[in-house]
This record gives C-alpha cells, structure tokens and sequence, in this order.
C-alpha cells in the first residue's frame, strides 16, 4: 500500500489530492477497513463521489472498488498463512456476507481457492 501513499504530485491541485488520498489510507490502516463504500471514501477525501472515482482512477490506474478488492485479497492471503482460521471467518471479517462469494473472488484473483493457497 506504501506506493499509494508515496506517489509523487506534479502540481498543487495533485498535492492536495494526494493529501485527502493519504488520509484515506491512513484511516483505512490504522481502522483495519477493507470495506469502505466509495461515498465514505469520498467524504474522508473531502470531495464528492463522481470527483472521488475519477481522481483516483487517474492517480492510481485502478478503480477504488478492485483497489479494495486487492487489498481485501493481500489480507485474506496473509490470514490464510499465518492463522488458522477458517475461509468462512475470514470471510466475515473482510466484509463479505456469503462465504462462497468470498472463495469465488479469491479464486478470481489468485486462480486457487482459499484452502488449495494454505496448502501451498
């Protein structure tokens, strides 16, 4: 996530916006969030939601719902490796409401289900 954060702006205008972004991450990091609708997020950002999508679209080259995607997945991997926990109460903490939902997003992103990742 650091890259988010350490993004360089060109000009004023990217400054500010690169600010409101770092606040973004900061709380989403320091609150442990993975699920943060885009209107929270723009309201963290100070701007409005279209505003929100598109600036960080064009910041960050990817959509703020596959960003949260992503980062719900880096988690998922890390508690699969280093927890015992089950992909259902994973699930549950990332914000998923139907386990099985859960596993087909993990295994969109990773090409393995949650328990072929454990095994390795």
């Amino acid at each position: 996530m650091a890259w988010f954060i350490e993004s360089k702006p060109q000009n004023t205008i990217e400054m500010s916006y690169n600010t409101r972004f770092h606040n973004l991450f900061k709380h989403l990091h320091d609150e442990k969030i993975y699920s943060l609708n885009a209107e929270e997020a723009a309201t963290i950002c100070g701007v409005t939601r279209p505003h929100f999508m598109n600036s960080f679209k064009k910041q960050f080259h990817i959509n703020y719902n596959d960003f949260l995607i992503q980062r719900k997945m880096a988690y998922a991997k890390e508690l699969l490796l280093n927890s015992d926990q089950n992909s259902a109460d994973i699930a549950l903490e990332l914000g998923f409401e139907d386990p099985s939902y859960f596993v087909k997003v993990f295994k969109k992103v990773t090409d393995m289900t949650p328990k072929q990742f454990r095994i390795g």
